[in-house]
């Protein structure tokens, strides 16, 4: 059977552009996923992620630390250099209350204490309900995510 105006084409007779292909770790294939993510709401289109914030402490999980600022001109991201800058958080999390889009806050998760022999954060994740929560539910979660934590064993 040829190829006709019916017929669909094919993979041996479709030609369908190629694009060049990109090398990315994939810290830097989410971040310019992200970037590109878009939600509308009456009509506006806005980037679902405007932008993100961080303190890099110790090492770089998965590359994020390096990758966010290397996207920085399709995902904007403002870095505090040092604890001091962590006052800057009360601000921005009292903004992201009042935003209407989706806010990401990227923190590092390794510290002195994970490189003293904990595992890595690879190895280790503890993410609780944040503690600024203002849902009651989320503030339930919270309350008992605190009166479990202290029963848990670390590390094993």
């Amino acid at each position: 059977m040829t190829p006709s105006a019916t017929t669909p084409p094919t993979p041996s007779t479709a030609t369908a552009p190629t694009a060049p292909t990109a090398r990315l770790t994939v810290a830097q294939a989410l971040v310019r996923f992200l970037a590109a993510q878009y939600t509308e709401r009456d009509g506006v289109r806005r980037r679902l992620i405007a932008a993100t914030w961080g303190v890099f402490g110790h090492g770089n999980v998965a590359g994020v630390g390096q990758a966010l600022p290397e996207y920085g001109d399709v995902m904007p991201f403002h870095q505090g250099r040092d604890a001091r800058t962590m006052g800057d958080l009360r601000v921005a999390l009292a903004e992201a209350r009042g935003a209407d889009t989706p806010t990401c806050v990227y923190v590092e998760t390794e510290t002195a204490d994970t490189l003293s022999g904990a595992p890595g954060a690879q190895a280790w994740w503890d993410v609780p309900v944040a503690e600024t929560a203002t849902r009651p539910s989320a503030v339930t979660a919270r309350e008992e995510y605190d009166r479990h934590v202290s029963t848990r064993r670390r590390h094993l």
